[in-house]
């Protein structure tokens, strides 16, 4: 089966990769962002993940039960994210009938977050929180070391 694509650009400059599957029911939206941790300042470790975190707050248009996590929690639907090295995503799914509305939610949040104090200061703590979770699960630690690449490379690491 041939599935028909096509990209668009939506009000506001972002890009999207339209996939037709008419039997379809459910339908989802990804936006992935070149940007991850492994571009944030030195200085400022996990700001790609806070950021990933803020984000769900809205913007100006979409705020509280309306943002995206709430609303496609209230459609039944699922909404995630995830940083990585060099990128970042965010997704959802919801009914087929409610996906301009959740891309229109995406769009915004993605384009003109409010990034308030506050709900900087309660990220921190929940992400400080997750950290603190982390610390104590072995398995986790040991990945977490495995995809951090050292300061300095260690001896005898050099290629041949």
């Amino acid at each position: 089966m041939t599935l028909a694509t096509r990209t668009v650009t939506l009000p506001g400059g972002l890009q999207a990769t339209l996939v037709h599957q008419p039997q379809a029911d459910r339908a989802a939206a990804l936006a992935r962002v070149a940007a991850g941790s492994h571009h944030e300042p030195s200085r400022f470790p996990g700001l790609a993940h806070l950021l990933e975190h803020l984000l769900f707050y809205g913007g100006e248009r979409y705020q509280d039960d309306d943002r995206l996590m709430g609303w496609v929690q209230r459609q039944g639907g699922s909404v995630n994210a995830t940083t990585l090295a060099r990128h970042s995503a965010f997704f959802f799914e919801v009914a087929a009938d409610a996906l301009a509305d959740g891309v229109a939610r995406l769009q915004e949040m993605l384009q003109a977050p409010l990034l308030l104090r506050e709900d900087i200061q309660r990220e921190v703590a929940v992400i400080d929180a997750e950290y603190r979770l982390i610390q104590q699960h072995e398995p986790s630690r040991r990945e977490a070391a495995g995809a951090t690449p050292p300061a300095r490379p260690r001896r005898g690491a050099a290629f041949r």
